[in-house]
């Protein structure tokens, strides 16, 4: 009784470590993604021609 409580508490705590890995993961993987952008994003902008709204690049007058 006693071990399968303890073993039933035990993977509780796997269950909710690996919760909180994937939520720490993916919010890192979304700051990441919005403070660096992707080069298709790149690449799409630059075939729309949204380009020059960049502040990273200047444009010749």
């Amino acid at each position: 009784m006693i071990v399968e409580k303890f073993a039933t508490a035990q993977q509780r705590a796997i269950e909710d470590e690996q919760l909180n890995q994937a939520q720490v993961t993916a919010a890192a993987n979304n700051y990441l993604l919005r403070r660096f952008p992707t080069r298709r994003k790149i690449r799409r902008e630059r075939v729309n021609g949204t380009v020059a709204s960049s502040p990273l690049i200047s444009t010749v007058a």
